[in-house]
């Protein structure tokens, strides 16, 4: 099988996963779930006439008939909140709050700071072409419209919305599953004295941290050394859970412990890759098994945290049924050279973004530093210099 360049082996991911089941939920619980159905208003918003300013309702009678003054009998007042609303009628005028409902017969509002009051009587100067400060029915969102479209997550600045439109329940998709499987006998467990040629695994958190902030459900963890029949064990037990996506970490180099690719064909896995043109990447795989996708990365941090970015987020993505799934592609200032090594190979490199009189930057992550991006260097290129555009995806 001859090796996969990045955007070859996204695409044959993309192609394999296949989005949760729907359920129904409720609008409360909906924050970062991912719409099934594109969500409309039930009612419209506001769904009645809106004052806007305190002040005082007229109709528009009133209006037409002034020349120099108006002069209206205060006959009543409106809170907002109130839902028994009388008529207004030529002569009169209703005090109103705003927020409260426009009564019927009325046509603008006058702000109470150019009215004058005096012993029930409201005097308002003429003033052609007033501002009529009323919020129409359904002038914000018609019923019937799109807040938020198929394929897209709940954000916060949805849900007050959501829920003046009338929307109790949305439909969403499942939210994916996935587990760790942590391999290496050189591998403790985290808070046990390693001895020499031990090697205390951070892997699971570093999975488990990028997996929850994914889909907000944590993975399953597990850890196991370089035997084979203990890992086809240990995969075999996850694989009879309900998980989506298997994450193993080590054991993908040329050495005589490096287990998972004879492991995935001693269990059938159906590869899709068993390296690609990337660096790190050049050893890593993936396949399917039933209905699960199996991932096998590398062992070091570095090389989990930017593979994890460009393959298992693109799949856990479509699995929980967003519409868009692969890493966008940017441009920004490089403000640090980068050198790499000349073997034809795509290079990416944790990064930082930042910004300098209004342009975008991107740097190499310092090691340990938190990366929000991932650098592209195309595998022709062994030296970029500081102040050159490069490609970067958000992470």
């Amino acid at each position: 099988m001859p090796d996969l360049d990045l955007q070859t082996a996204q695409r044959l991911i993309i192609a394999t996963a296949r989005p949760r089941p729907t359920e129904s939920i409720p609008l409360a619980a909906s924050l970062d779930r991912v719409t099934a159905l594109g969500v409309g208003a039930r009612l419209p918003v506001p769904h009645f006439d809106q004052a806007l300013m305190d002040g005082f309702a007229i109709t528009g009678h009133d209006l037409d008939r002034a020349t120099d003054e108006l002069q209206l009998t205060i006959v009543g007042e409106i809170a907002a909140g109130r839902t028994h609303l009388p008529r207004l009628r030529p002569g009169q005028t209703l005090r109103i709050m705003t927020g409260g409902a426009v009564p019927h017969g009325a046509a603008l509002i006058i702000p109470q700071e150019e009215c004058r009051e005096q012993e029930g009587r409201l005097r308002v100067p003429f003033r052609p072409n007033r501002r009529n400060w009323i919020r129409a029915r359904g002038e914000i969102l018609a019923r019937g419209k799109v807040i938020v479209g198929k394929g897209e997550l709940v954000r916060p600045e949805h849900l007050p919305l959501l829920a003046t439109a009338g929307v109790s329940e949305i439909v969403v998709h499942q939210r994916p599953r996935a587990a760790v499987l942590s391999t290496g006998s050189e591998l403790v467990e985290i808070g046990a004295a390693p001895d020499k040629g031990q090697v205390i695994s951070g892997n699971p958190l570093l999975l488990d941290g990028l997996i929850r902030h994914a889909t907000n459900l944590p993975p399953t963890i597990g850890m196991v050394p370089d035997r084979p029949g203990r890992i086809i064990d240990q995969l075999t037990a996850l694989l009879a859970q309900p998980v989506d996506v298997i994450i193993t970490t080590g054991g993908m180099g040329p050495g005589r412990y490096d287990l998972l690719p004879r492991v995935f064909q001693e269990m059938g896995v159906e590869i899709l890759y068993r390296s690609l043109k990337i660096r790190p990447g050049k050893g890593t795989m993936a396949g399917v098994l039933g209905n699960t996708l199996l991932f096998a990365l590398p062992g070091p941090p570095p090389a989990v945290r930017i593979l994890f970015n460009e393959l298992v987020l693109p799949a856990l993505k479509k699995i929980h049924g967003l519409k868009r799934v692969l890493p966008a592609n940017r441009r920004a200032v490089l403000t640090r050279e980068v050198r790499v090594k000349r073997n034809g190979l795509q290079h990416l490199l944790a990064g930082v973004q930042g910004s300098r009189e209004n342009t975008t930057t991107v740097r190499p992550a310092a090691h340990g530093e938190p990366a929000d991006a991932i650098i592209v260097i195309p595998g022709r290129r062994r030296r970029v210099k500081a102040g050159e555009l490069v490609c970067y995806h958000p992470a």
